[in-house]
């Protein structure tokens, strides 16, 4: 944090190491061939352990969303009735894309920075008998909780539903087992808790979520944003392109750098060193007088979400990190804007050295300005 690049403590996009730089930026290679090939499968291979599944892996080019409108459109069609367990903005985002896809949207919504349970999934889902699927959010970002994402998944299937399950600020950072907990789909991305840069979204599909796809009916997805396709390039041109288009070899490359780097530490090990972080900083907050938002008992351990101090200006604040530490923390979305802000502990984020920084320049502010819990 030397120099005078961005250092982002956002929950996502993360600022990512050296070697996963260099990468980015290693001569274009082509999106075919033996060596290629080797590397795509080496990063399919490595997902699979890290999303803990036997099932297919793809990596989606494009954003998380893409990948999310891939789960959903892939094995719902027009009509489909689908239940969103949603307590903040990409929850809500889940629901837009079922409703975009032409399904017929059910919420369950508890009160503000709340999880959402599977007790409240089941009886949504007793409500709605005719409900084919439950999508929620694992770590919502916009608040910082964990949702009961273990229980709702039994849930659902108790009900016969399919769960898709947005790991898009979890999966590589958060336990998260999809086979043991009967997740059937699942999307997460390489710029967060995995450390890399942005343009992929892995996406997992177990073998219900294959059956479905199959199953004969009318689904919403076209071409590209269809995992039929995707399931068709990697069965038919698998040993040369097993992808439907041209890949992003570079961010690819970067992918894999930061994949391994994650194998080698252990999924189990940065689970563990990122939590910590989050105590640290949540830790160093409160002996400032800041309130968080939501018990530790719900806290996402990749992100933090606090309230400012009485009279605390939080634009200012965050105005104040980024011109003189180039240092950027998020804020607070939709009905939490101006209220709250958030710190994520995501890639050289959860670095001693920068929460050292972080919370020194933090005190500094809160002393400059007289402010007081």
């Amino acid at each position: 944090m030397s120099d005078d690049r961005e250092f982002l403590m956002i929950p996502g996009p993360v600022s990512v190491d050296d070697e996963v730089l260099e990468a980015l930026g290693r001569p274009v290679r082509a999106h075919y061939g033996d060596g290629w090939t080797e590397l795509y499968k080496r990063c399919i291979a490595g997902m699979k352990q890290v999303f803990k599944t036997s099932g297919d892996v793809h990596l989606i080019f494009g954003s998380g969303m893409a990948g999310i409108e891939t789960c959903i459109a892939s094995v719902l069609g027009p009509g489909d009735e689908v239940l969103v367990a949603t307590n903040g903005l990409f929850g809500d985002r889940m629901a837009d894309v079922a409703t975009a896809n032409g399904m017929k949207v059910h919420r369950v919504r508890p009160e503000l920075a709340h999880a959402v349970t599977a007790a409240q999934v089941r009886d949504a889902l007793d409500e709605n008998p005719e409900v084919r699927a439950v999508c929620v959010v694992h770590h919502e970002t916009s608040v910082g909780v964990l949702n009961e994402v273990q229980g709702i998944c039994a849930a659902a299937r108790e009900h016969g539903a399919l769960t898709i399950v947005d790991g898009i600020s979890s999966v590589g950072g958060v336990p998260f087992d999809m086979d043991g907990w009967g997740a059937d789909l699942c999307v997460t991305v390489a710029n967060k808790c995995i450390g890399g840069a942005i343009g992929v979204a892995p996406l997992a599909a177990g073998r219900r979520a294959l059956e479905a796809l199959a199953d004969g009916r009318p689904k919403a997805a076209g071409w590209y944003l269809n995992l039929a396709t995707w399931r068709e390039f990697a069965d038919k041109w698998g040993g040369w392109h097993p992808h439907p288009t041209t890949m992003p070899t570079n961010v690819v490359e970067a992918f894999d750098v930061a994949l391994s780097g994650l194998l080698k530490e252990g999924v189990d090990n940065r689970c563990r060193r990122l939590a910590a972080a989050r105590d640290r900083v949540r830790d160093g907050l409160e002996e400032m007088g800041f309130r968080m938002l939501s018990p530790i008992d719900i806290a996402s351990p990749v992100t933090t979400a606090s309230y400012g101090l009485p009279n605390m200006n939080l634009a200012d604040y965050s105005a104040y990190l980024f011109s003189e530490h180039h240092m950027r923390i998020g804020g607070g979305l939709g009905e939490l804007s101006g209220k709250i802000f958030r710190v994520g502990h995501m890639g050289r984020a959860a670095e001693p050295a920068a929460i050292d920084l972080y919370l020194r320049a933090t005190a500094d502010y809160v002393e400059k300005n007289g402010l007081k819990a």
